[in-house]
């Protein structure tokens, strides 16, 4: 899977063993700048493994001057179920950074997860959203 960044805080990488890190990709604001070097970073989703895109919402929900952070994201991640499918993962995402801020965002929070099931194989059938 090849994955490239418009100004967006770094992609996180669940494996399946439960570990979380960001994914160094990162780019320049689409809009911004008359010409763009866009790169993009090439890994592989396997079964187990989930990828979460998020705006900064999530990581600079504020409770004060104090932020969320991407240590609290990433630990948010890794806590989670090995099991949990992507609609689940990205609830706990939401509810965590919502209940840090005392339930109302000061800026947007959209979060995306792509999983791939534990199950799939060879398969590399992607979950978006909730499981049917």
């Amino acid at each position: 899977m090849a994955l490239a960044c418009a100004g967006h805080p770094a992609p996180v990488l669940r494996r399946a063993d439960g570990s979380a890190a960001e994914l160094a990709v990162a780019g320049p604001l689409i809009g911004v700048f008359a010409q763009l070097e866009i790169r993009s970073s090439t890994f592989t989703l396997a079964p187990g493994e989930a990828l979460v895109l998020y705006t900064d919402g999530v990581s600079e929900a504020r409770r004060g001057t104090a932020l969320f952070g991407d240590d609290a994201l990433l630990r948010v991640i890794a806590e989670s179920e090995r099991s949990a499918d992507a609609d689940t993962l990205a609830r706990r995402i939401e509810d965590a950074a919502l209940a840090f801020c005392g339930g109302t965002a000061s800026d947007d929070i959209a979060i995306l997860v792509l999983r791939v099931p534990p199950d799939a194989g060879t398969c590399t059938r992607i979950q978006v959203g909730p499981a049917k």
